[in-house]
């Protein structure tokens, strides 16, 4: 709960507004119940009873409060905004209900509502718990297009709290966007082994409850178990939020490999978005994306082998990988645009540098086979200006300049900005 408002203090507020009259006994005992079930996950039954609270006590502002995170669950999105819009007006000086209203701004792509709201939420905590929003100002500045703000702002959480990830995350991607990559990844790896940290503690916890509940318990691995359950509250429970909460760990190993790629280094960006699919990173083996991330680093190594070294058996063999990693993202997930376009751009490059020599066993492909792969990609997703792009390319290196007019007018239609 946002606020960490507990059943004892809400009971607490309503026995202030109600001076204890049969009436609005009941109403306590309604709104009560009502808190049981959003606690239990049951919104919709939750919802409608703060809508009735809140009806018969217009002025009751944790009324209002929960009826904007019953509402944000069931994502009535203008109905949560409404209600905490109602908490705020009722007690402005109360932290937490901005933060609220900022995060339902930034699902709408509202960052300018959002910031203000942030920036509003940090004048009325006059510098207490100030680090979550100084976070999601950040965060939303990061979003906003505004990257020196946002490190600035960013800066000053990780400097109070190293062990704060999604600070430290968003702190990497305004520097990465800054085209900063060595900060990036000096941020990226801080927020990497917090989180190796936090993921070892909890494993190390579970198994010395299991030898507890079996009996078999030394003293010393019981003073360890209160050491790790101290470390896990102080020290690593932002840690905790980013994985399982906000559930950004591959995000963040596979935003790590875009840096590394940047600065070629081939082989770590690769193992980077791997990493992604690391079951005890919270990632997952049949990430699709993660494999085609894969295999679009080793198309941009081969790439590099050979425009600027001219080591084409060296690049052939890379390409191998390339197109193999690309198939096993679409048998991860057949309908997944980029893994297509990847295997398509693969088949691309191998068509505009090499044939298929069965003496030496080279195989290539063709421009036909590079097509057929972009248009399985529009096929799922017709707008994907990148895949149009690429057929493009195709159909104009094999002499259909006008198809290929067709295709670009269709995709600046798309992105009128796009300047390849």
């Amino acid at each position: 709960m946002a606020r960490g408002r507990s059943l004892i203090h809400t009971t607490f507020l309503c026995l202030t507004f109600c001076l204890l009259s049969p009436a609005l006994w009941a109403q306590l005992d309604d709104f009560n119940s009502a808190v049981k079930q959003y606690d239990e996950g049951q919104y919709e039954g939750a919802a409608k009873a703060f809508e009735a609270t809140t009806a018969a006590q217009p002025d009751f502002e944790s009324g209002w409060y929960y009826l904007g995170l019953a509402r944000l669950k069931l994502t009535d999105y203008e109905g949560a905004l409404a209600a905490f819009q109602k908490a705020v007006d009722l007690a402005p000086t109360r932290p937490g209900t901005r933060l609220m209203v900022g995060q339902i701004y930034e699902s709408q792509k509202a960052y300018a509502e959002a910031i203000k709201v942030y920036q509003d939420e940090l004048r009325y905590r006059r510098g207490k718990d100030i680090l979550p929003v100084m976070t999601a100002l950040g965060r939303a500045l990061y979003y906003s297009g505004r990257y020196n703000d946002a490190v600035t702002t960013l800066d000053r959480v990780v400097t109070e709290d190293i062990h704060y990830v999604e600070a430290l995350y968003y702190l990497a991607l305004s520097h990465a966007s800054l085209k900063n990559h060595t900060q990036a990844l000096k941020y990226y790896d801080r927020a990497g082994t917090t989180l190796d940290e936090w993921s070892g503690l909890v494993t190390r916890l579970s198994r010395l409850r299991q030898l507890q509940t079996k009996g078999g318990i030394t003293p010393a691995q019981q003073r360890e178990i209160g050491s790790a359950e101290e470390q896990l509250a102080q020290d690593y429970g932002r840690a905790q939020d980013f994985a399982t909460v906000l559930g950004l760990w591959p995000t963040l190993n596979k935003a790590r490999g875009h840096s590394l790629l940047a600065m070629k280094e081939w082989s770590a960006a690769r193992t980077a978005y791997r990493q992604a699919l690391d079951k005890e990173k919270r990632g997952s083996p049949s990430d699709a994306d993660a494999y085609t991330l894969i295999a679009l680093a080793s198309l941009e190594q081969g790439k590099s082998v050979f425009l600027d070294n001219s080591l084409l058996f060296e690049m052939i063999d890379i390409l191998k990988d390339a197109e193999k990693q690309a198939k096993e993202a679409i048998k991860k997930n057949a309908a997944f645009a980029p893994a297509h376009n990847a295997l398509g751009e693969v088949y691309l490059f191998q068509a505009k540098t090499y044939t298929t020599k069965p003496e030496l066993k080279i195989t290539s492909h063709t421009f036909e086979d590079a097509i057929k792969e972009f248009q399985e990609a529009l096929k799922t997703d017709p707008n994907y200006v990148r895949a149009m792009r690429n057929t493009a390319e195709c159909l104009l290196l094999s002499g259909k300049a006008e198809e290929a007019r067709d295709q670009l007018n269709k995709a600046l239609a798309l992105e009128p900005k796009r300047d390849d």
